[in-house]
């Protein structure tokens, strides 16, 4: 049920509402403990913190985000038991990628031809 709450406060509270050092370093390392210590058989507990996760990386900036990236890949390294649901939140994760400037700020690279 708290995870369930969480997840519902996280789609709703304002984008100011909570500074992002706050949701990466308190919130998130208690969702991945949260998905971690948990039994295979509490499926909705776990999706809970998958939807928390994925809440709280879309008001993260780069640097968050990109450590919640490394986070969840050192997890799915370390672990085998909790494979499916780590790998479910990658994929969550990465479908909310929101930086699009990152690839619109390339470098143009310009041909000229001489005649």
């Amino acid at each position: 049920r708290a995870a369930q709450k969480f997840s519902n406060l996280c789609r709703t509270l304002p984008l100011p509402a909570l500074k992002p050092a706050t949701l990466s370093n308190y919130f998130i390392p208690l969702l991945f403990q949260s998905i971690l210590a948990t039994k295979e058989s509490e499926h909705q507990f776990q999706e809970d913190c998958v939807i928390s996760i994925n809440a709280i990386c879309k008001r993260l900036d780069w640097g968050g985000y990109f450590q919640v990236l490394q986070t969840i890949a050192r997890y799915l390294k370390e672990t085998t038991e909790k494979e499916k649901v780590l790998t479910r939140l990658l994929c969550t994760v990465l479908d909310e990628f929101h930086f699009d400037h990152l690839l619109t700020n390339q470098p143009e690279t310009t041909t000229t031809t001489t005649t």
